[in-house]
């Protein structure tokens, strides 16, 4: 069955300071012995702090929190792109996440040459992925431009290619750090319903997102993270009260 847990979970970023400049720094690397009063110090920013969470299959969880509450680094200590520092991190079921579509983009190679490049990618099967050929001819409506090189087109057909590749097949798990935002109005609705069909299909969903309506219409339950903490885990229409409530409290003077 379907699940993700964090227990105690913690995630530190290496920080570098110093007064070095980009060219003492690269000369530091071939001449180290003349370069020793250049003095870099590392430091530790604590990025996730104890996280402790359990998601059930049929769980539609929304991340709520401001600018650096550690929403993305959460989604994406699930996606195991970051390894924790510390806790234990359980993962149950095939994720696929919305976060970078366009990474591994050919520009040089054909629509449906990125088709397949794009699909192993993600570690389907040459079998799956030549399934989703059609799927993808019919949701981008590129027609002949599936078959010239990707760097004749626009900025909104590739987002269209990489999105309809990154959605085509439903997996157990979703992770959306935002809804899709560019593209035509009917492109937009043509999207947002097929992350809807994807999202119905799978068993979980974890989704950061600044719209509420979004947040409404996707998802059950609601995690407020605060400084790298979840502070709240439960009801979207308390969770969501709780946080405005959050937002409108006067900061704290330094």
């Amino acid at each position: 069955m379907s699940s993700i847990e964090l227990i105690d979970v913690s995630l530190d970023y290496l920080i570098k300071t110093g007064t070095a400049s980009l060219k003492q720094t690269l000369l530091s690397l071939f001449t180290p012995s003349k370069n020793k009063h250049i003095k870099i110090n590392n430091s530790k920013f604590r990025a996730l702090n104890g996280i402790n969470l359990k998601i059930n299959k049929g769980d539609r969880v929304g991340l709520l929190g401001q600018n650096g509450a550690g929403k993305s680094t959460l989604l994406r200590a699930i996606a195991k792109i970051y390894a924790p520092t510390s806790g234990t991190l359980h993962i149950n079921g095939e994720i696929s996440n919305l976060f970078d579509v366009n990474l591994g983009l050919n520009v040089e190679a054909t629509g449906y040459e990125n088709i397949l490049n794009l699909a192993i990618m993600r570690g389907w099967s040459k079998k799956d992925a030549y399934s989703i050929v059609e799927d993808i001819e019919s949701f981008t409506e590129l027609g002949d431009f599936l078959n010239k090189p990707v760097c004749t087109y626009s900025t909104g057909m590739q987002m269209k290619l990489v999105f309809a590749v990154a959605t085509a097949r439903p997996p157990e798990i979703v992770l959306i750090d935002e809804i899709i935002g560019a593209g035509d109005a009917r492109f937009m609705k043509k999207a947002t319903q097929r992350i809807e069909d994807m999202v119905n299909k799978s068993h979980i969903l974890v989704l950061t997102s600044h719209s509420n309506e979004i947040i409404q219409r996707f998802c059950n339950k609601v995690a407020i993270l605060e400084k790298g903490q979840i502070i709240f885990f439960g009801d979207v229409a308390e969770g969501i009260e709780t946080y405005q409530a959050s937002l409108n409290q006067p900061s704290k003077a330094s």
